[in-house]
């Protein structure tokens, strides 16, 4: 029988290198203090992983943990991200490491390597622009000497080249038995050496970034990049049956142009069947054997600039690749979020940072995909503040974990604690630092404010009547096509919330009452397309269900130029943000109402069978909200401040300095408080004693004031 754990809401990583134990604990013991429910183990790295070194570090931290009343997690590779196995696949199997394919075509410009073979050749023609015409494609085993003047000849090679360097050695993940052999060789060796623990400290796994490694990219999308692709056996057999036709003669429509629509509709097909080969095989694979073994799984992939949905650093489409796990996860690292920042981007050594996709889209990825899943309770974590170096201090902090609370993002995963002699260069801050971080008596407070607000933002259902499409479908052609987030700030900053529902979960999707659900709780009264240039059929049709059952679907600015007519005739049209609004406001999905227009503000709304509940947070830098509201509910309200734990009366009236956060709540069976007022003080949170010993006399002198 599956043991039912204790909630969790904040999970640090802990770094392990192999320090003494004592330096171990003294982390531990700095950890509890600091409301921590439990922790993650990783390996920064662990010269000894999956040795005996290892296990008597994890077996001492377990029995530490257990005294404390603490869970254990661990990381499950000797170093990120995962899929690696230790290092063991490439070392005892290296036919279960990533495989690609490419497209060459003659004359080649560079020889095959040695480890390069060609699988076969496609000959055809080409329109005078260039673009291939499917018709004319036909498979040849050897190179067709005999070609006239306007054929060309691609080779489809079989290459381990022209991928992400780091991850060469990664096993593949379209492969069940290069999973399985991961399950192996980490997850039950972990299973047999902590048994004692499991159902009770030992919780369970952690996955890191696991990506199909094809290309060094945020964005490589299929025909605008040329680069080799994931592959295994059984995949040109997959994609026939799923064309109905023989899909070799095609393959070169991968890269490039055809003169009709069949380049879009094999890239769809090739990335369905990659994408939900990642999702079975790895998440829903390892998520599986957890729970057959009284454990649980969480973990985030590669989030950044829209690659959840793309190849290259990404598996092809998010919501499939968080199947098998406990919550829904993202990550913010490397200052990916800065305060103030809404939209364009920023060059930093990382690369390109899209504040647009880190602004309106990454949480609502996780907690729309919790909000989904009924196995995951609405549970959606974030791995946060890692590798913001030491000038992010804690005002940096607080604004980002009510950005993600507000996104209804309820778990916390705070990177990281690092035993290593302070200071350890890899990716600070460090909250601990060996007792030397002077902002750490703050964090204790931070990180109790988050712990109150994340139980808080658990209970009952999410409140919420617009989904906005997920566009993974639509951007797999190559076509152009505009993320999800696109619609985000004109909602948002008429506090509208809104989940993301990709096409998976709208087949899945319940009606009544001109609306639909997906799971539980969640009822939607209208759907929301981003704009795309193109929609697969299979959409379409699921779209078109939609509107039989007089659900509202709104297209943005344009339809897709081979939208089915019937469906042109029954959805509705909006050619702009003023159109959109105007059309989504008339369904009836206000749930809160400003007096005065406060577009800085943001709006989260729960409901349980005690209260319900608002989660509020003045996003501007320098700009209060003060303003009247509404909210469809019958009770009296009271405001609540995490950060003191304390409640003071409510009459309708709000006001939050910038950045300043705090909960709305309508009791249902109990009278709300009447005394003190709200507003207090913004700066009088800087009064609030922490929980320790060591509070230094001045706070101002922090890096950061809360």
């Amino acid at each position: 029988m599956h043991t039912q754990f204790k909630d969790e809401y904040i999970l640090p990583l802990f770094w392990q290198h192999g320090e003494p134990f004592s330096v171990l604990l003294e982390e531990i013991e700095a950890m509890k203090l600091a409301h921590c429910d439990g922790f993650i183990v990783e390996s920064r790295p662990f010269k000894d992983f999956l040795e005996q070194p290892w296990w008597d570090t994890l077996t001492f931290i377990c029995e530490e943990a257990e005294k404390r009343a603490m869970t254990v997690w661990v990381f499950d590779d000797r170093h990120f991200p995962s899929g690696f196995v230790g290092g063991r696949i490439a070392q005892k199997h290296p036919e279960l490491m990533r495989q690609m394919f490419h497209c060459r075509e003659y004359p080649l410009a560079a020889p095959l390597t040695e480890e390069e073979k060609i699988l076969f050749y496609v000959a055809g023609s080409l329109d005078d622009h260039g673009r291939l015409v499917p018709e004319t494609a036909r498979v040849c085993d050897a190179y067709p000497n005999e070609m006239s003047a306007n054929r060309n000849v691609f080779a489809i090679v079989q290459t381990p080249n022209g991928g992400e360097e780091h991850t060469r050695t990664c096993l593949n993940f379209l492969l069940p038995e290069a999973v399985d052999y991961c399950i192996r060789e980490v997850y039950e060796a972990h299973y047999t050496h902590l048994l004692r623990f499991v159902g009770k400290t030992f919780r369970g796994f952690f996955s890191d970034e696991p990506r199909f490694g094809n290309f060094p990219s945020y964005f490589a999308i299929l025909g605008k990049v040329d680069a080799p692709l994931p592959w295994c056996n059984m995949l040109f057999d997959q994609l026939s049956n799923e064309l109905q036709t023989d899909c070799r003669p095609l393959l070169p429509l991968l890269w490039k142009e055809s003169a009709n629509d069949e380049d879009c509709r094999i890239r769809t097909k090739y990335m369905d069947i990659v994408s939900r080969a990642f999702g079975n095989n790895y998440a829903g694979r390892i998520g599986s054997w957890c729970r057959k073994h009284n454990l649980e799984y969480i973990g985030h992939i590669v989030e950044d600039n829209g690659a959840h949905c793309r190849l290259g650093y990404g598996p092809g489409h998010y919501f499939r690749s968080q199947k098998g796990q406990t919550w829904a996860g993202v990550d913010t690292v490397l200052r990916q979020q800065v305060r103030g920042r809404e939209d364009g981007f920023r060059k930093t050594q990382f690369g390109s940072h899209d504040d647009r996709f880190f602004h309106w889209g990454l949480a609502k990825l996780a907690s729309s995909c919790a909000h989904l899943n009924p196995e995951m309770k609405d549970a959606a974590f974030v791995e946060i503040f890692g590798a913001y170096g030491w000038q992010e201090d804690i005002q940096d902090m607080k604004a980002m974990a009510d950005h993600f609370l507000v996104r209804g993002v309820n778990r916390f995963v705070p990177h990281a604690f690092s035993p290593k002699t302070f200071p350890d260069e890899d990716c600070p801050p460090h909250f601990y630092a060996n007792g030397l971080n002077p902002q750490w008596p703050m964090i204790q407070v931070l990180f109790g404010s988050m712990r109150r607000s994340a139980v808080l933002l658990s209970g009952g259902r999410h409140v919420c009547h617009i989904a906005v499409l997920y566009h993974a479908e639509n951007e797999w052609c190559g076509k152009e096509c505009e993320p999800f987030e696109s619609i985000a700030p004109l909602l948002m900053r008429q506090q509208l919330d809104f989940d993301v529902v990709d096409i998976d979960h709208l087949q899945m999707a319940g009606y009544a009452n001109n609306a639909f659900s997906v799971c539980k709780g969640e009822h939607f009264k209208v759907l929301v397309v981003p704009y795309c240039q193109w929609m697969p059929q299979e959409s379409q049709a699921v779209l078109l269900k939609l509107t039989f059952e007089q659900v509202p679907v709104v297209f943005f600015k344009e339809y897709p130029q081979n939208l089915c007519d019937e469906l042109k005739a029954r959805a509705r049209l909006a050619k702009d943000e003023a159109q959109l609004l105007e059309k989504v406001l008339a369904i009836g999905v206000q749930d809160f109402k400003c007096e005065i227009p406060s577009p800085s503000l943001r709006v989260l709304h729960r409901s349980t069978d005690e209260e319900d509940i608002y989660f509020l947070f003045n996003e501007s830098l320098d700009s209060e909200v003060r303003t009247a509201f509404s909210v469809p509910v019958a009770a009296r309200g009271e405001f609540y401040d995490p950060l003191q734990d304390k409640s003071y009366a409510c009459d309708q009236q709000l006001l939050l300095a910038p950045e300043q956060s705090v909960f709305l709540r309508y009791p249902k069976w109990r009278a709300a408080v009447t005394e003190p007022r709200w507003p207090i003080s913004f700066k009088a949170v800087c009064d609030i004693e922490p929980i320790c010993d060591n509070m230094p006399e001045n706070p101002d002198e922090f890096a950061g004031v809360l």
